[in-house]
């Protein structure tokens, strides 16, 4: 009996070399697909604005009529002066605008007094506020369009001609000329409140620059990129003194790890004008912990400790891990009943409960699994697979945390570039997804949360 157990003793034990796992890695890698979000542009013109613009540009003399021949049918040599500041007042889509005109007139008159047929020729001056109504609205082509009609006017002080001892009125006459050159100055004033809300150049600024993609992490080269696909506007309306509108920009982000994706150069498309506007915005944020730092975490708990069933046993000697696509390989270095190298497959997801980096579904990988049922079936039953999945569990909720932060600081009325304005918040973190890269593992989760976009000189 003593020499069969000393022969068992000197057989040599099985060495264990299984095929290794390719490491594999995508160079660019998208690691939020395509998440749709909108970023708002809140457009706000101030009446007051405007209404400096209007004054700007309707200065001096407004209208004139040199004609006082005999065939002329009213008479009339007339010449309009802007008297005041034009002054505007608005609710809804309607702005009122109310324009002070000083007139100078020369009426050529007849009367019959006596039997006698007087007529001569008179000039008077007078003072009225002729008034408008606009309505603005804006087309799929990006122009600001008004529609601006006559509304009547209010006499300051009435016209009237004196010949002699008599007074003659002559408003009604005035104020035919009067009401029909309402349409011609409707015209001009349409022109200038278009001048004076260029929204396309704008948002072409915003819709450009969104395009360009944007470096959220220098140290593990992660990228926000957006990809914009269309344009929603809301009606122009005036409020509290302003005309207001918001518009939204609707498209997909991705976060992006590796090299510096190229810069989008989608056309700006036709607007959408619309009731309401979407305004939830998502990007990914990571927390990153490096390839060594998670071998030497593993390594702590399991190096030196010893594995067995049914009287066999191994000590895991060494580990290492390491990427092949979306699945992380742990390598083990085995010493006992068994020599050699095992290698254990899993993918990691991040466990928002415990704010860690965790594995699922681990198992040995088909080769070493293959090679365990002929030579070592008994590692496949014992507790090593198991005790691997409670252990593996990195922390990453305190690096989160602080993406969180940055990202919310970059929300703050950050000045991207020049007259270009971030504004938002984010609301909750929801988990997305783990990559793996050659140099690190990322926990990757959306930030959620609504971000607008002011632009300088449109406010």
């Amino acid at each position: 009996m003593g020499i069969f157990s000393f022969l068992s003793s000197c057989r040599p034990k099985p060495q264990f070399a299984p095929d290794a796992p390719a490491e594999t890695y995508d160079p660019l890698q998208t690691v939020v697909q395509q998440q749709l979000s909108a970023v708002n542009i809140p457009v706000e013109v101030p009446l007051a604005e405007i209404q400096k613009a209007l004054n700007a540009q309707l200065q001096g003399l407004l209208y004139e009529d040199n004609s006082l021949e005999d065939n002329n049918k009213d008479n009339v040599m007339i010449k309009v002066w802007k008297r005041e500041e034009v002054q505007l007042e608005a609710a809804g889509d309607l702005v009122g605008i109310r324009v002070p005109i000083r007139v100078w007139a020369k009426v050529r008159y007849g009367f019959n007094r006596f039997g006698i047929q007087i007529s001569d020729v008179r000039e008077t001056d007078f003072e009225m506020d002729v008034k408008f109504v606009s309505q603005i609205a804006v087309t799929p082509d990006w122009q600001v369009q008004t529609k601006t009609s006559p509304a009547g006017f209010d006499w300051v002080r009435k016209p009237f001609v004196k010949f002699g001892p008599i007074e003659i009125p002559v408003a009604p006459t005035v104020g035919r000329i009067i009401n029909e050159q309402q349409e011609s100055l409707a015209g001009r004033l349409d022109q200038q409140v278009r001048n004076e809300l260029p929204i396309r150049k704008y948002v072409e600024q915003a819709w450009t620059l969104m395009q360009t993609p944007v470096q959220v992490s220098e140290a593990y080269q992660t990228w926000l990129k957006v990809t914009p696909t269309e344009v929603l506007i809301t009606p122009l309306l005036a409020h509290e003194g302003k005309v207001k509108a918001l518009v939204g920009i609707k498209g997909y982000t991705e976060t992006i790890i590796g090299r510096k994706p190229q810069p989008g150069n989608a056309a700006l498309p036709l607007l959408q004008v619309t009731d309401s506007i979407p305004d939830d915005f998502s990007v990914g944020i990571s927390g990153e912990i490096s390839h060594a730092y998670a071998t030497e975490l593993v390594s702590k708990q399991f190096v030196n400790q010893k594995f067995g069933s049914g009287g066999y046993q191994v000590t895991v000697t060494s580990m290492d891990l390491y990427g092949n696509g979306n699945h992380l390989i742990i390598k083990a270095g085995i010493a006992g009943s068994v020599n050699g190298t095992v290698y254990l497959r899993g993918k990691p997801y991040y466990d928002p409960a415990t704010q860690t980096l965790s594995l699922q579904n681990l198992e040995y990988d088909l080769d070493t699994r293959n090679q365990l049922l002929k030579t070592a079936n008994w590692l496949l039953r014992g507790t090593f697979l198991r005790r691997l999945t409670e252990a593996f569990k990195v922390p990453v909720g305190n690096q989160l945390a602080e993406a969180k932060k940055n990202l919310q600081e970059k929300l703050d009325n950050n000045q991207v570039v020049k007259g270009i304005y971030l504004n938002g918040h984010i609301d909750e973190l929801v988990p997305s997804t783990v990559v793996i890269t050659p140099d690190a593992i990322f926990a990757v989760v959306l930030a959620k949360g609504k971000v607008d976009v002011k632009i300088a000189g449109l406010l």
